[in-house]
């Protein structure tokens, strides 16, 4: 009996570093991903260095990025929380200075339409932090990383995860 599809989830990025591959915390965010959206398979494709401008995702976020040319984001509005090296003195303080930069790009975007589309834009505070822990056993089972590309595939025992 063939298996029945559910969503396939695919992402294009480039080689930055937030998003590089062998980076074991964006292996974490993408083994998350598929697990939460009980995904059968999860596809993430990087380019070769210096082709982002064929990702279609960054050709996307032209228009987002224009919208900021000139904008000014404080990073005092509560009083400034850095000494006289930039290093964090107050990282409460720095919160809430950085959740009011968050709302002031969310205002700026929240007023654009793209390709006949409102933008939606909302800061969205952290809370949680991620600390999962990578099983190797199951990467070795679902995970198949290149220089490339990171593919997890779900199996076919009925409760691996």
């Amino acid at each position: 009996m063939p298996l029945k599809m559910k969503p396939l989830s695919k992402a294009f990025v480039n080689r930055g570093p937030d998003k590089n591959l062998w980076y074991p915390k964006v292996q974490e965010v993408a083994i998350e991903q598929f697990k939460k959206y009980n995904l059968d398979a999860y596809i993430v494709i990087t380019l070769a260095s210096g082709m982002s401008a064929y990702n279609y995702v960054e050709r996307r976020m032209d228009p987002l990025s224009k919208a900021l040319a000139g904008a000014l984001l404080p990073h005092d509005t509560y009083g400034n929380h850095l000494d006289k090296e930039g290093k964090t003195t107050d990282t409460e303080l720095e919160k809430k200075n950085f959740q009011k930069a968050g709302e002031l790009l969310a205002e700026i975007w929240g007023e654009m339409t793209i390709d006949g589309f409102p933008v939606v834009a909302e800061f969205v505070e952290n809370r949680q932090q991620c600390h999962s822990v990578i099983d190797e056993s199951w990467i070795s089972r679902h995970c198949r990383l290149s220089k490339y590309m990171l593919q997890i595939i779900k199996c076919s025992e009925p409760f691996c995860y």
